[in-house]
């Protein structure tokens, strides 16, 4: 007998073939293709200019940035840090915003694409069969080879759309590119017609930034010109600079730095000019006024951490002056080239140092010798609680042997002497000197009085004697009683 012949799509087939089948075509018939993977087409880089090439191509612009150690091949800024690379284009969909920063999701167009109708009708079969999408429009009594055939045609579709917008955003993206390259020339063109002139600079940079202020930093104009050109400038004007014949040099142009840059970009070039001043070059004891005005202009345009840094050198400075400061013998008082630096610098860890070399000065120190009072003066309101120490300590012993030892007779000329220890009055704490003068001094004055009285002087003589021991012994210290 013959066999019946039993079409491809029938019913009975159908079952028996299916675990042959692929899943892709159990999904979308026997007509189904792998779609094939669409490939994204590259700028080709531009090919790199010589340095011939590059020169006779942007001309003066070129051999400006060459002066600044600008190298072929190499990137740009102070290490190089600059881009050597293409610029990176960002692809935009359609009626998505500038504002949009989420970052996308790479479709993969590697895959079929369905687009299934709002209605769509889901069932469940036998074996687990995938879930396929029917339309509602579409004819119920449809064969699965047409029904796969729809998809298929669907899907490309879809993939032909998806490659449009793709393409698009390419066309949008060199667009971009070129309009960045045409700034960029410009901008070149603007540097080339420049010369090396503050003011011309200055001028340039800031048309520059004016004319596109978004490409300026987009291509880190800033970063990999402006800053490496006014380096070398500053550091030019600086390189050789005597602070105490021009100590303002330079400062107007870090003014006027700030409407396109910031001072920490250029101000080392400044502090490092300092440094060679103050360390090497500078006289505390002679060079004080010129350079404390200047430096008080200088602190308003300079960062606080560079400040901090300059005043840890000064303070170095003074310090090793004061190792080789001697009190007994320097006819420079310290305070002269001291104290004006306490309007601008904090020199409190100095003072320990100073007070040891009073110190050391006031042992073989006599009360006649009224320099000490000049020296330490000053100090008073500087000190503090160690000034009164000083006193007590150090002054106020010797002052109190003094009284001890000064002659008291009937001669009025002893009187005089007695100033030499009434100078410190408002100097030492006012309690311990009247103290010491009551215990010490009077008790020796009134036994002298006592014995002119007993050897029957002349009344005119001891009133003169006693009137001149007052007008030399103020009242509010001790009270002459007769």
């Amino acid at each position: 007998m013959q066999e019946e012949f039993i079409p491809f799509d029938s019913d009975e087939d159908l079952p028996s073939k299916r675990h042959r089948l692929s899943k892709e075509e159990q999904l979308y018939g026997v007509f189904y293709e792998k779609p094939t993977t669409v490939k994204k087409t590259t700028q080709k880089p531009a090919k790199q200019l010589d340095e011939s090439q590059l020169e006779q191509t942007y001309g003066k612009g070129f051999s400006l940035l060459q002066k600044h150690g600008y190298k072929v091949g190499e990137g740009l800024g102070k290490n190089s840090q600059g881009t050597t690379s293409l610029i990176g284009v960002h692809m935009r969909k359609r009626n998505e915003g500038l504002s949009f920063s989420k970052p996308e999701k790479q479709e993969d167009f590697t895959q079929p694409l369905i687009k299934p109708n709002k209605k769509t009708k889901r069932d469940r079969k036998l074996n687990d069969e995938p879930k396929v999408t029917d339309h509602s429009d579409e004819p119920e009594d449809l064969p699965p080879a047409s029904r796969a055939l729809m998809t298929k045609v669907s899907v490309l579709e879809n993939s032909l759309y998806s490659l449009q917008y793709e393409e698009k955003q390419i066309i949008e993206g060199l667009a971009e590119l070129d309009v960045k390259e045409f700034e960029l020339v410009e901008m070149l063109e603007i540097l080339t017609n420049t010369n090396e002139s503050w003011s011309e600079l200055l001028n340039a940079f800031i048309e520059i930034q004016h004319r596109s202020s978004h490409l300026y930093h987009e291509l880190f104009i800033h970063e990999n010109y402006t800053v490496p050109i006014f380096r070398g400038y500053f550091k030019k004007t600086w390189e050789d600079w005597v602070f105490k014949k021009d100590p303002l040099k330079g400062l107007e142009e870090l003014k006027q730095w700030e409407m396109i840059g910031n001072p920490k970009e250029v101000i080392e070039i400044w502090l490092e000019a300092i440094k060679r001043f103050f360390n090497k070059k500078w006289k505390p004891k002679k060079e004080i006024g010129n350079n404390i005005d200047a430096l008080e202009i200088w602190k308003k345009y300079i960062p606080t951490e560079t400040w901090d840094e300059l005043q840890k050198i000064i303070i170095a400075r003074l310090s090793l002056e004061i190792d080789l400061w001697d009190p007994t013998k320097d006819y420079i008082t310290v305070h002269t080239w001291i104290h004006p630096w306490l309007v601008l610098i904090n020199l409190a860890s100095l003072y320990p140092k100073i007070i040891n070399k009073f110190i050391g000065a006031l042992q073989h120190w006599n009360p006649k010798d009224s320099s000490a009072k000049t020296v330490l003066s000053p100090w008073k309101p500087v000190f503090g609680k160690e000034w009164n120490d000083i006193m007590v300590m150090h002054i106020l012993p010797k002052l109190l042997y003094f009284l001890q030892e000064m002659k008291i007779d009937k001669d009025v000329s002893c009187a005089k002497n007695i100033r030499h220890v009434l100078v410190w009055v408002g100097l030492i704490p006012f309690e311990h000197l009247t103290k010491g003068i009551e215990k010490i001094f009077y008790p020796r004055w009134r036994k002298v009085l006592e014995s002119m009285l007993e050897d029957d002087c002349d009344m005119d003589t001891v009133a003169n004697w006693v009137d001149c021991w007052k007008k030399a012994v103020p009242g509010e210290v001790i009270v002459l009683e007769i």
